[in-house]
């Protein structure tokens, strides 16, 4: 059933974290590689981690 008032903190958190693992587990690696494509690898990675998500 819908609730009458919606609940904001799960997605406020969702969304102050989710960018915060991307950062943590595709650009800072990526970054200290001084390496493009290790970013887009990692990325990549990323993004098929949350796909299994949904």
């Amino acid at each position: 059933m819908a609730r009458s008032e919606p609940n904001f903190w799960p997605a406020l958190v969702f969304y102050l974290l989710y960018p915060l693992g991307f950062i943590a587990l595709a650009v800072l690696p990526a970054h200290d590689a001084a390496s493009s494509s290790r970013a887009v690898l990692l990325g990549f990675a990323f993004w098929l981690l949350h796909l299994c998500d949904l």
